[in-house]
């Protein structure tokens, strides 16, 4: 069986001897008897309640890895309703909620019961098996599904628990106690039925600590890390022009804010800069949307910073463009946090050959392969003096160049969908 090839844009220098030149092509899967790959000819199930019209980095991923997949597989996704979205080669989206009444398509809650319950039952019905069900963080107990899928077939269907983000791993200070009390039992659950699973996937060692403390097995969890798709590294000059940034070095934060995503020290880093007359021309642009964001824009309206602009998100067909506007882009996680997820966003600012300014713990993935890759710099966000050296030493013309060209090369060679994929295709395709 053909793996899928690299990604390498014209764009990427060549490769440096980061690894043995001898490893450096796509992994070879393991082959069975008279050397043919062998493939279970049965469709691989995805659960994930909802994509929506703009789905997020997981639904992304989802969709991205379902396509690559097409060209050896049967890829289908079940989902509450149809999503708002140009279809996908080679996959079948199938919306279990269709006829579903209307009242509990409002709310959240009863949506996502309605799913797992319209799922349960769509998989005793169903007479065809699947050879893997994957399920896909939310909603919580989506993991049961494939523990009824592998019982329904007397265990010849596999159960992969997808885990790209432990939302209710991290509950900041101060919250409710009924907000903790809810948190503690949705992981309960959820990690109830991660040791259920054959394997469980997640995106980066940070992540294996989180779930080996939650005493899932070590021997269970393999690690797939983020990917990205390279973006032409010169477009961005439409948005700068409708924003009138022409002639501004910005820093970039884009997509979602929420509690996991501290801000406030741009905004004192941006306070700090705006009499510093050696740096006029330094811009913060936050385009996105969620709590930390709302409040960011508050401070620093409350400031009277006019080095700070707020974008809303911008149209999935406008998101190349965002990316290239950026000059330095920023991807930040509570310390925390670290473990509950590997933020997305650091490898798409790769993808745009920009440098990435990452705040948060040492030990996430990001910064490790940030570290790894140098392609930018990670600093600890309570510490403003050092996350101003570092914005400062990011946003030269030299640093912008050498900073992002390493990011890219990283991206293209450790962090491409075809990478990602072939590392599926060894967990889906056993010797």
């Amino acid at each position: 069986m053909r793996l899928l090839p690299r990604q390498t844009p014209a764009e990427a220098p060549p490769r440096v001897s980061r690894s043995n030149p001898s490893t450096a092509s796509a992994p070879r899967m393991a082959a069975g008897a008279g050397g043919r790959n062998e493939r279970d000819p049965r469709p691989i199930l995805f659960l994930r309640a909802y994509l929506g019209k703009r789905p997020d980095a997981v639904g992304r991923a989802m969709l991205e890895l379902a396509g690559a997949l097409a060209v050896l597989h049967e890829p289908v996704i079940w989902a509450l309703h149809e999503p708002a979205l140009a279809p996908v080669v080679g996959v079948r989206v199938e919306a279990i909620g269709k006829r579903m009444p209307a009242f509990l398509s409002r709310s959240r809650a009863a949506g996502q019961i309605s799913f797992l319950f319209l799922a349960a039952v769509r998989l005793i019905r169903q007479r065809q098996r699947f050879a893997v069900v994957v399920c896909v963080d939310t909603p919580t107990g989506v993991g049961w599904l494939g523990v009824l899928a592998q019982k329904l077939s007397g265990g010849s269907t596999r159960y992969f628990a997808w885990v790209m983000d432990m939302y209710f791993a991290y509950v900041p200070a101060p919250a409710r106690f009924l907000t903790r009390y809810e948190a503690r039992v949705r992981m309960a659950i959820d990690a109830a039925n991660y040791k259920q699973a054959d394997i469980v996937i997640t995106l980066g060692r940070c992540m294996v600590d989180r779930l080996t403390r939650l005493s899932v097995a070590s021997g269970r969890i393999r690690v797939i890390p983020p990917w990205a798709t390279p973006v032409h590294r010169d477009i961005g000059g439409d948005l700068r022009r409708e924003w009138r940034l022409e002639s501004v070095t910005v820093v970039l934060y884009s997509g979602y804010a929420g509690v996991r995503h501290p801000l406030r020290s741009l905004i004192d880093a941006a306070h700090r800069l705006q009499t510093d007359t050696d740096h006029h021309l330094l811009h913060f642009l936050f385009v996105g949307s969620g709590p930390a964001w709302d409040a960011a824009r508050q401070t620093a309206e409350g400031l009277g910073l006019q080095n700070v602009s707020f974008k809303p998100a911008v149209a999935r067909d406008q998101l190349d463009e965002l990316l290239g506007l950026g000059d330095v882009h920023v991807a930040a996680l509570a310390s925390g946090a670290t473990g509950t997820c590997v933020p997305s966003k650091a490898y798409a600012a790769m993808a745009a050959g920009r440098p990435l300014l990452f705040i948060g713990s040492s030990n996430c993935q990001v910064a490790v392969d940030l570290a790894e890759a140098q392609g930018g710099l990670s600093v600890d966000g309570e510490h403003i003096d050092t996350l101003l050296r570092a914005i400062l030493s990011l946003t030269t013309e030299s640093a912008k160049s050498t900073y992002g060209v390493r990011a890219l090369d990283f991206q293209a060679h450790e962090r491409s969908l075809a990478a990602g994929t072939n590392q599926w295709l060894t967990l889906l395709n056993p010797k």
